[in-house]
This record gives structure tokens, sequence and C-alpha cells, in this order.
């Protein structure tokens, strides 16, 4: 629960420290738009002229990647497909659209626009702070809820709930929001109701309009009904807090209790208005939130708890049998050591442990759970090491491993029990690739359902017997088709068309490996080179770094960074990635390695990797520079810290400096609780390392209202630089959040960076 609080003093305090934070430490100069030919700068041929891609022209509209699809959901009976897509002349506005079964081409659906009056879509904080949870920056129609025939869909606009006719294009206005913003609206699955959190409180609506009905009592700032606790959103992939029954009747829902969930005082600076918001947080080793389940018949409003006797367990996942006798939980103990799949009888809320995983490392949480009309259910297992598919009676006793595959599989999509087939996609190719295959429910071969080169992500109808392939790889980005089970191609969804940008990409990138720190593991890596590479001269090198649990840069995939990574090789720089031990798509194995060892592992196979780079003929081994977001600032600063003439210079994007202020689920999945693992947060903490290791030129970005990686984080490093009288660069955003969103503000950043790069390697005499 997040509040705003005057905080006159502590908010005076905190502006006059952060003036003179960037009075003390800001070098850098006025930013300039580099849209002209950048000449050599240097007469060994470091940088090259650029006649390309331009800044101006990334972050312009039309994107220049093209359409993005946003939220893809289906139908419950699969007749329609919808998803999110930019407005065609502005990327930061979101449109609804749609597919038919049966008809061949998608179209606009609605627009924000086309229901309420411009400006009276704004959000509410509490709906901003979910948005940012999911990664979404943009406004307009931010979500949308098919109802279970498709023939309408719930559109959630600022205060307000709609629910639009897909037939006649009319809307009804279900709730206005006057009593309360309604949060998380669902259909019930025959369609009559509408279920949803206000102020709390689970509400029910009937979807034809009418009057609403409370379902439970009691919320308070701290206690809720209905709603995801912030771990659940942030870090464990779960964005609900309450689910219907098949059959209309009953309703699971999560009791959240935050009461004893320490506060902490964020900063939110503005360029107007600033502010101090006080957020309940549940840093590493402070208390969680309670959560404690209860199922809710609709008509009466009875209550029946369910009892989470043992340790203070997290609730991942909740899913209703298909005949509504029993919910499945699955269930973790904040260790994270262990996840135990419970099944709960809907009527007395009595409970049996079914399955249960245990690691001495960490258990990942995934969505491959499918329950089965006769009782069984499929279910994904790492407990060979590598992720693959299972066959379980209702007891949980195994009946058959599905696949047996040398990589991971990513997910299980759907299981189409009339056809008996297990649709699913795994890694490929040492993890480059994604590909989609199928597997029968009574075991068999895989089979494969494309033979694409790329990357495949996967969305598929609640039956199984269709799905969405949103396809890309490293030079082309999403295309997106509709194809039935066989793996047939049967609706072009959105082509993509992206002419411009096949004119301005004219270097590929390669594919290589560099062996880890270990001396033995071999680790995917990959290059851009400029267009016109000479093998004959050196190049300054640019690494593009995450290094965190689960991070995965290096695979024939488009991503958010493509077209800046191109850029900069146009520019004359190369531009280099690798996954280092405890990346995603290499099995739970290679994951482990990073266990308890945040700011070791990844920092060193970094290193290891610079040393292969400044080995090869055509790189200035003296022009080697590091950069990265989030986790990847935090491996930015620790590389820098930790070596010495290896690296030139780095930027950090919203950098973690120390675990201790990071929340619990996370932190301590990886790290262990911080009173007995004291050595590891200790040694992964930027804040404890010796500021006089940073000889390099440092840049350190941050967002002033980040609610995910706290400001705190950056300002106790700057602190720390400052009183030890190291010399670095600073650029803070007013009121952005951990993503930094915006076009002009994107834009601003990616110049800065740009001109970082030249100014501390264009040229030997840089520094």
């Amino acid at each position: 629960m997040t509040t705003r609080t005057d905080g006159t003093r502590d908010l005076a305090r905190m502006l006059l420290a952060c003036a003179v934070l960037a009075a003390g430490c800001g070098r850098l100069p006025a930013s300039r738009t580099h849209d002209a030919d950048v000449k050599d700068a240097a007469p060994d041929g470091a940088l090259v002229s650029g006649s390309g891609l331009t800044l101006s022209r990334i972050f312009d509209d039309p994107p220049l990647d093209g359409v993005s699809i946003r939220s893809p959901a289906w139908s419950g009976d699969g007749s329609k497909l919808g998803w999110l897509r930019s407005a065609p002349d502005n990327r930061d506005v979101l449109e609804l659209w749609a597919w038919e079964a049966g008809k061949a081409e998608p179209g606009l659906l609605v627009r924000a626009a086309d229901l309420v009056d411009p400006g009276r879509e704004a959000l509410s904080d509490a709906q901003v702070l979910a948005l940012e949870r999911k990664r979404i920056t943009e406004r307009g129609i931010t979500s949308f809820t098919w109802s279970p025939d498709g023939s309408s869909v719930l559109l959630p606009l600022g205060g307000s709930l709609h629910v639009f006719d897909v037939a006649t294009r009319k809307s009804l206005v279900l709730d206005d929001g006057t009593r309360g913003v309604p949060m998380d609206p669902r259909f019930s699955p025959d369609g009559s109701m509408v279920a949803f959190v206000r102020e709390g409180d689970l509400w029910v609506a009937s979807a034809a309009g009418g009057e609403e009905r409370q379902l439970t009592r009691g919320a308070t700032d701290t206690l809720t009904h209905g709603l995801a606790e912030f771990v659940a959103q942030e870090e464990m992939g779960r964005y609900r807090g309450f689910w219907w029954s098949p059959d209309s009747t009953r309703i699971a829902f999560l009791e959240v209790d935050e009461s004893g969930v320490e506060v902490w005082r964020r900063a939110s600076y503005g360029a107007g208005e600033s502010f101090v918001t006080e957020q309940r947080y549940p840093g590493a080793g402070r208390p969680n939130a309670v959560v404690r389940p209860g199922i809710l018949t609709v008509e009466t409003g009875k209550v029946t708890w369910v009892d989470l006797a043992g340790d203070e367990q997290y609730v991942a996942r909740v899913d209703w049998a298909p005949d509504g006798s029993a919910i499945a939980l699955e269930l973790q103990p904040r260790s994270q050591k262990r996840l135990d799949l419970v099944m709960v009888d809907a009527e007395d809320a009595t409970t049996r442990v079914v399955l249960s995983e245990t690691s001495d490392t960490f258990v990942n949480l995934h969505d491959d759970l499918h329950l089965l009309a006769d009782g069984r259910f499929v279910w994904s297992s790492e407990k060979t090491g590598t992720r693959q598919v299972y066959l379980h009676e209702a007891d949980g006793s195994q009946v058959a491993q599905l696949t047996s595959l040398e990589l991971p599989v990513m997910a299980v999509h759907a299981v189409d029990e009339k056809s008996g087939t297990v649709l699913f996609s795994a890694a490929v190719n040492r993890g480059l690739e994604c590909q989609v295959f199928s597997v029968p429910l009574s075991g068999g071969d895989v089979t494969a359902l494309g033979t694409e080169p790329g990357w495949h992500s996967i969305e598929a109808s609640p039956d199984g017997r269709h799905y969405l392939d949103s396809h890309s790889t490293a030079m082309d980005p999403p295309r997106s088709a509709v194809h039935d089970a066989t793996g047939t191609k049967i609706a072009v969804i959105e082509p993509n068309p992206t002419e411009e940008l096949s004119t301005l990409l004219t270097t590929r990138p390669e594919l290589t490996t560099v062996t880890a720190a270990d001396g033995v593991t071999e680790l995917s890596a990959m290059y851009i080179k400029p267009p016109d590479f000479d093998p004959k001269k050196r190049y300054p090198v640019v690494i593009y770094g995450y290094g965190g649990p689960h991070g995965h840069l290096v695979a024939d995939r488009w991503t958010r960074s493509s077209l800046f990574s191109h850029y900069l090789a146009q520019q004359g720089f190369v531009v280099f990635s690798v996954d280092p031990r405890g990346a995603a798509a290499r099995g739970k194995a290679f994951e482990d390695e990073i266990h308890q060892r945040f700011g070791v592992v990844e920092v060193q196979d970094h290193a290891e990797a610079a040393r292969h780079l400044a080995r090869l003929s055509w790189v200035d081994p003296e022009r080697i520079g590091i950069w990265g977001w989030s986790y990847g600032g935090y491996l930015t600063i620790m590389s820098l810290v930790q070596t010495s003439d290896l690296y030139r210079c780095g930027i950090a994007v919203a950098p973690v400096t120390d675990w201790h202020f990071y929340d619990s689920h996370y932190t301590e999945r990886y790290m262990g609780m911080p009173d007995t693992s004291a050595a590891a947060y200790e040694k992964g903490s930027v804040l404890l390392a010796d500021p006089a290791g940073l000889t390099e030129d440092l840049l350190i970005v941050h967002g002033m209202a980040d609610d995910n990686v706290f400001l705190r984080h950056s300002l106790s490093f700057v602190e720390r630089l400052q009183d030890a009288g190291v010399q670095f660069d600073l650029m803070l955003y007013p009121g952005k959040t951990h993503l930094i969103a915006g076009k002009g503000t994107r834009k601003h950043l990616y110049t800065m960076m740009y001109e970082f790069w030249v100014r501390h390697m264009g040229s030997d005499d840089a520094r």
C-alpha cells in the first residue's frame, strides 16, 4: 500500500542533498543530438563514418522496428484473440486489436478515445503501480479481459469500468469509479457477472449492469481481499488475487495483511511537485506480508479459510480443478528451497500435499501446471537439472516423463485433452533459440512445429487448438501469426513490415563462445561489428551486460536494446554481450552457479570475457567499456571496482548497490537470509567495496521516482564516492520510475550514453 505524506523536513533534506550531489559530481556537457554522421575520431579506425541509423530516428514515430504486440489473450472459447498495440502516430498510446477465428484479417477493436473524453483516462496511483509491475508504461487501453464467449470485453479506463460489446461496438459503463477505482475486473465463467476489487474488498456486479454487491468486508490501508501483494507482482509473476470457480458459484481469493511489513520512506522527485512516499516494502530479511487463502461462496458471501500451517509460505499460484471440487495452491517456504503442490477441498478447505520439489539452492517457479478433467495433471520440473514435462496422477505419483531434451523446456503452453497433445516451447542451439513443439499426452516422440530459426514467443488458446506465435531474430523484429495445433499457419496477425529498418541494419550479429572464469564452462557470446569492419584495425568495445539470475542476452531474437547496439556499431564500436554462469536457457545446474555469489561469478565471467576481447588483434585493449541496467548496472559498478586496467569506463543505469535494500523474495531466493548469509551479502555489496578501487570513468543514471530499485541505491554509492574524493558523472530523471520511460526521455538518455562512449573511448587520448 502506497500513501503520500508531506514529509516536509525530510523532503527538504533530501532535495538539498540531491542538489549537492548534482553540483558536486556532474561533469556532463550539455546534451547534443547526434543525427549527423560521426567522422573518424582516431587514425587507427576506432570510429567510422555512420550513414545509417540516427538516434532521432530510433526514438521518433512510427517505431523503426514496427508494431509490438502487447498482452495477447484469447477468449475462453478460443474464438477470438485480442492484443494491445501502439497507435500509428504515438507509440506511447495503446489500442485494442482483435482477430476472430474464421476471419482472415485482424483489425482495430477500440481506442480509449472512443469511450472516454481525452484526459479522463487518467490512472490512479494503484493502477500506475500495477502497470509498472507488468512493465507497461504506455497509456490508453492498458488492459482488457474477454467474456468467456468473446462477445464482449472488459476495459478499465481511468477510474471507470466499461463493458464493450464486440458486435454492436457499444459500451456500457459498468462502474463510473465514484465509489472507488475498480481493480482487476474479471468475468465469471458463465459470463453473467463481473467481479472486481474496490477499496481493498471484493465486489460483484451483473455484466449487464445494475446493482453491485460487496462480497468481503474489513479492508483497511494494510489489509486487502483479492489483490496481489507487492512481491507476487514484482517477483513471482502473479498479478492476480482472486479466481472464479468453473461453475461461477465460488471465488478463491487471497487476503493480504501488510500490517507487519516495514514502512520505507521513498522520495519521489518530480520536475515540479516532489513528495515522500510511504511504502510498505518487504526488504531482505524483513517481515513479509501475511497471505491467507479463502474460498468465498458468491450467493451467501460465506468464506472458508485455508489453513497454511507450517513454515512461512508464499502463495505462488492458484488454480481451480476443472470440476470445481478443489483449488490447487503452489506454495513455497521463505527459503524457496521447496515447492509444494497442495490440493484444497472447495467445501471444507482441507488440504493434502500431492507433490513436493526440493533443492539445495532454490526451486524456480513456473506456470506449467495443467489440471485435467480426469484428475491427472501435467507439470514441469527441474529435478533432473534441466526442466522437462511430466504427467502425474491425481495423487501426485508420476505416470510418465513426456520430454527428455538436452536443453530446458521454457514453458508448457496448453494441453488439448481431446487430441491428447501437449504444446510447449524449449530452448535449442545452446539456448540461442526458442522453438515450439508438441508431444502426445500418452507419451511418444516430440514433434517440432516450426523450422524458422530464431525466438518464438507463444500464447495458446485455452483448448490448445491454436496458438499465437510471435517470432523474431537478431535482425528481424517480431512477426506474429496464428497457427493450428499442427503448426500450420492459418492467419497473419501482424506481418510487421520494416522495410526502412532492413535498409539501415547492415551488420548481422555474430555468435561465438568464451570460456568462463572457472576455465571449463563455455559461455555463449555475441558481437555486433561496424559495417565496414577491418580486421587490421583496432576498435573500441562496448560490453552490454546483465549478469543476474534468469538474464539471457545472447540469443537469436530482437530485443529492446537492438537498435542502440546497431547504432553504436555503425559509429565504429564493437558491441559485445556474454551470458555468464547463472543465466537462463542453459539448465538449472548452470543457474545454480550464482547462488549466494552475487557480485562474484558474473563479475568474474565478464572479466574473463573482457580479457578474451583484449587478446583479439582487432580490439583496442585500452578501450573496453561496460554498461547495464538494473542488475546490469550493479554488474557494471562491481566490475569496475573489482578490476584494474581492464575496463576504461562504464555506465550503470538504476543499479542495485546493496542487497539489504532490495525485496525479500528475489534477494533471499539467491542470497539466503541476511543474518545467516552475512558473508554473501557483504561480498556482494557495492557499498562495502573500496571506492578507491573505482579508477575508471563512471556514469550513474537513475529515475528519481524508482519504486523498484529505490533511488537510495545510487545515492548511497554517490555519498561513498564523494567521501572518498572519487569523481564520476551523474544523471537523474525527475518523475521517472525504473524503466525511465517516454520517447523524449529515452532519446536524451541514449544520446547521453553515446556521448559518454565517444568522449571516453573515441580516441587514444580521450582519457
